[in-house]
Parts: structure tokens; C-alpha cells; sequence
């Protein structure tokens, strides 16, 4: 059974994803995808948490492809059309020699994302913690049930995400 992540991105990175343009994200910690007691895997969720302006849940995410270490830097370096097309970075592209440059020589970690959009986005101001009444503050990565304790109008955050995901909210 997959298991259901959050991550938080700035907007402008968001919105890429969510509209599909940004196929990986890139991450400098080359442990990134472990949470807790938790590890990310291929096929599991990842809600994505726009920060910004709209700090939002819009969609998720299905893990496609992790690559970390030596594989990551094997995959990225070779001069093949075909793995720039892959990343979603035409080889001909100004933004490829960017994306050799600066991101391979910073990033450790590159996890590829199948988008799934949802229907209404999620105000994080509306996740509140259920005893206390304090508001989430929509910030990391972790495992879902590091929030155990938050919900939207009373309702566990796992089980109304899990609705969404089901479509039926």
C-alpha cells in the first residue's frame, strides 16, 4: 500500500508542477525522502503545498522515479537527448545548460512526479491542530501521520485528504 507524504514548495515551483511543466523536483539532501519511521518509495502519494502567497495543498503527486548518489549523478551527466526530454528539459534549450551547471553540481536527490490535480485546494490556515485550535504551519516534508493530531472542520486531516483523493469531496 503506498503511503501519503507532504512537501512544501514555493509557489512558483508548485504551480510548475501542478501544471505538469516540472516533472522532478530536486532536492540538495541526499537522505530527502525519509520521515520519521517512513521512507519515500516509488507509488507512494506526496501532497504538495504550495508556500507563498496562496499556501495551498492544490494535488498530489505519484512517485514515478527516485534517483539518489552515484545513479543520480550517472543519469543527469549523460549527453543523451532522450534523459533531457525525460527531465523535461529539451536538450536544445537555454535552460538545459542551466540545469547542467548549477543544478547537477547542487542538488543529491531528484524524485520524478506524476500530477494529480484535486478539484477545491485546501486553505492550510484551515488545518488546525483538533485540541488546541492552532493552525498548521504548512512548512517540511513528512509522513501524513506526523499530523495525526490536525484536521479541517474536525475532521482528521488523513481522512479528509484520503476523501479527496477518492474523489468524493
Amino acid at each position: 500500500m503506498s503511503e501519503l507524504f507532504f512537501l512544501s514548495i514555493i509557489e512558483e515551483y508548485a504551480q510548475q508542477i501542478l501544471a505538469g511543466t516540472k516533472r522532478w523536483e530536486f532536492r540538495e539532501n541526499p537522505e530527502f525522502g525519509k520521515a520519521g519511521d517512513y521512507t519515500l518509495r516509488i507509488g507512494d502519494r506526496i501532497l504538495i503545498i504550495s508556500t507563498g502567497n496562496l499556501n495551498t495543498i492544490s494535488g498530489y503527486c505519484i512517485v514515478d522515479k527516485i534517483i539518489k548518489g552515484k545513479e543520480y549523478r550517472k543519469f543527469f551527466v549523460k549527453d543523451n537527448s532522450e534523459v533531457w526530454k525525460y527531465t523535461g528539459c529539451p536538450e536544445d534549450n537555454e535552460d538545459a545548460s542551466v540545469f547542467k551547471e548549477q543544478i547537477l553540481k547542487k542538488y543529491k536527490t531528484a524524485v520524478r512526479l506524476k500530477v494529480i490535480t484535486i478539484r477545491y485546494p485546501i486553505d492550510i490556515s484551515s488545518i488546525k491542530h483538533l485540541w488546541t485550535g492552532k493552525k498548521w504551519s504548512g512548512r517540511g516534508f513528512g509522513h501524513i501521520s506526523q499530523l495525526k493530531r490536525y484536521g479541517i472542520c474536525g475532521t482528521k486531516l488523513k481522512d479528509y485528504i484520503n476523501e479527496i483523493m477518492d474523489g468524493s469531496v
